[in-house]
Order: structure tokens, then sequence, then C-alpha cells
């Protein structure tokens, strides 16, 4: 997905605050994992390949870890 359009950290960083938000309105508790575990994986991938650090990312992350299941 990344590749084909073209998408930056910056633009994954947003969709994953999207998702994350979804996630705290969900309905369901299985939506809301699904929800979180997404933002996670996005979170987490644009950590890793960011060249800055950013506290706000750090503390969503923290955030979704103690949310999602071991």
């Amino acid at each position: 997905m990344v590749s084909q359009k073209k998408l930056t950290n910056e633009h994954l960083e947003m969709i994953a605050s999207v998702m994350k938000e979804q996630g705290e309105m969900a309905e369901t508790e299985n939506k809301k994992l699904n929800y979180f575990n997404k933002a996670y994986f996005l979170l987490n991938k644009v950590e890793m390949e960011s060249t800055s650090f950013s506290m706000d990312r750090q503390m969503k992350l923290t955030e979704l870890r103690q949310s999602l299941p071991d």
C-alpha cells in the first residue's frame, strides 16, 4: 500500500491516529482491539523507519500497548 500510494510516515501516523480514535469509539471489544492493533502496527512501523524522535508517538505507542492483550 505504501509503495503504491506513496504514503509518507507522516501520512501513516495520521492514519494511525484515526484508527486509534475509531477504536476508542468502537461498540464492541473485538472492533476496539482490531482498530488498536492496526494503529499500533502503523505507529510501530513509523517509529522503526523514522529518523526523528517523537514523544507524542512514544506516548501513543505506550497507550496502545497497554490496551492490547499480551
